[in-house]
């Protein structure tokens, strides 16, 4: 076979290959993915991009409903996509493209080039919030809710956790199917203790209240952080309020949290531990009303201080309690009940003090005091009687220097009258020694807590101390009373000074005058 060579010039022949490029998809066993057991660690956030997942036959479509992962919401150009770190090996053996979302709450190149920094970090955190809430609605597990918790800003962190709060009371948690009991007793507790606010049930307000359902009842509940956009808009930083505030908003926020969850899990909702976050400086009084005020009514009512068949009487009237609930229940062992589980009022025989006292309290405050209480009755049991509850008030330093000024004011009332000739009476009868030298330094702290006045005197005004001393007894009210009981303290301090076995209560009077070394 002969071929020419072609001649300079002659265009000749072309000779060349063609490739043909073609794309198949790397196959995959979704269900191998959702065989994969999950790690029960807090899931991480990923991006993905936009047309990887919104194309109707997607790869990422196909395993979108796997129990490992959760597609949250389109974030500008990409979808924020969580996902448990066991499914990270077989998502990068089957090619399928994500990146870490390393900052959520910061927006991408892109938006801020279109929109500012400002407008473009606000939209990222408003969808991140979003993403947030339909992630807990969707109920996948803990995991998943701390993915988005362990993410969420301080400011922010209220909103989400109200949401998990709704979901566990609103519905099945992620967990267990939610008994549909535990939401009606959690209506039943919450407006018992709403009425409890009240002394009086047939006003307008409360008749109102009596006739609505369940759910018209928890409506007020379900609207709390129901539009987070709102909240978040006055809350990034930089914005009108200060720091100092913001952290105060949150923290109060965070204590109403708090109060709901300890209701719900006492009306069988699981227990949320990350959720407890009371503030110790509420009064019981106020946290009350916190818990009253989600239905609307406020008072100044202490709390389990109603006359039972009353109380029963409007219980009847609501809807949410059946003539089987009524006839069965026991207010004034609900009301104790609660009282145990919530910093909302004080069940008998806890902290027997005077109601002004008592109701000024604050919740950190009372529980110091318990503390202390038990402290000084352990070292001395034979004075342990709620009687003697007010005595310690007055006298143990301890606790004595926590609410100075609430027992100055009380001192001054006719309640503190009655106490103060309830002791002068009690001096007078045979008692044992140690009753009479917690008696005798109570009335000598009770003087003290009178301000100084210029008509008061420091010498004898009956020719002597003694003298003086039995006037007061016989119910004289003389200026120098401060001085004479200063005095007789003394003396009675000399007498244990001299009597074995009596340590612990020459230190305890030692410590309220300070006039000795024990």
């Amino acid at each position: 076979m002969h071929i020419s060579i072609p001649e300079p010039g002659d265009p000749g022949f072309w000779v060349s290959r063609g490739f043909r490029l073609t794309i198949e998809r790397i196959p995959f066993d979704v269900d191998e993915l959702i065989r994969t057991p999950l790690s029960n660690r807090p899931w991480q956030l990923y991006r993905v991009p936009a047309d990887h997942i919104e194309p109707f036959d997607s790869d990422w479509k196909q395993i979108s409903l796997a129990p490992g992962i959760h597609v949250a919401g389109k974030s500008y150009d990409t979808y924020r996509v969580a996902i448990d770190d066991s499914y990270l090996p077989w998502l990068s053996v089957s090619k399928f493209k994500f990146q870490p979302d390393i900052n959520p709450l910061k927006p991408v190149d892109g938006e801020v080039s279109v929109y500012g920094e400002r407008a473009a970090t606000r939209n990222a955190i408003v969808r991140f919030h979003r993403d947030a809430l339909k992630a807990i609605s969707s109920r996948k597990g803990p995991e998943l809710d701390c993915c988005y918790r362990n993410v969420a800003e301080v400011l922010h962190q209220v909103a989400l956790e109200w949401a998990i709060l709704k979901r566990d009371l609103n519905g099945t948690n992620c967990c267990q199917a939610l008994n549909p009991k535990v939401k009606t007793k959690f209506t039943q507790l919450l407006l018992f203790i709403t009425l409890n606010l009240v002394n009086v049930y047939n006003t307008p307000l409360v008749l109102n209240l009596l006739r609505k359902d369940e759910e018209e009842l928890l409506h007020p509940l379900w609207d709390i952080y129901s539009d987070p956009s709102a909240y978040i808009t006055n809350q990034i930083p930089n914005f009108s309020l200060k720091d100092e505030l913001l952290d105060h908003l949150n923290a109060a926020e965070f204590h109403r949290l708090s109060l709901v969850r300890s209701l719900a899990e006492i009306a069988g909702a699981k227990i949320e531990v990350r959720q407890y976050k009371l503030d110790l400086d509420y009064t019981y009084s106020y946290n009350h009303n916190i818990l009253g005020c989600i239905l609307g009514i406020s008072g100044s009512n202490p709390f389990g201080t109603f006359a039972s068949q009353k109380m029963l009487d409007a219980l009847s009237k609501s809807p949410v309690f059946s003539g089987d609930t009524i006839r069965k229940l026991d207010v004034v062992k609900l009301s104790a009940e609660l009282m145990g589980s919530l910093p909302i009022g004080f069940p008998d025989g806890h902290l027997d003090l005077p109601f002004d006292v008592r109701s000024k309290l604050t919740y950190g405050q009372v529980q110091i005091i318990r503390t202390e209480m038990l402290n000084f009755y352990y070292d001395h049991r034979s004075l342990e009687t709620p009687e003697n509850d007010v005595l310690v008030l007055l006298t143990w330093n301890p606790i004595r220097h926590i609410i100075d000024e609430d027992l100055v004011e009380w001192t001054a009332s006719v309640d503190g009258w009655r106490l103060y000739e309830r002791l002068i009476k009690s001096i007078q009868v045979s008692q044992p020694k140690e009753q009479l030298v917690l008696t005798l330094a109570a009335l000598l702290c009770y003087q003290r807590l009178f301000p100084p006045s210029t008509l008061d005197t420091n010498h004898p005004i009956k020719w002597s101390y003694q003298a003086d001393f039995d006037a007061i007894l016989n119910g004289e009210r003389l200026s120098n009373a401060r001085t004479v009981f200063e005095y007789m303290a003394i003396s009675v301090l000399r007498v244990f000074c001299t009597v074995n076995g009596n340590q612990k209560m020459r230190t305890f009077l030692a410590s309220i005058g300070g006039w000795i070394s024990p």
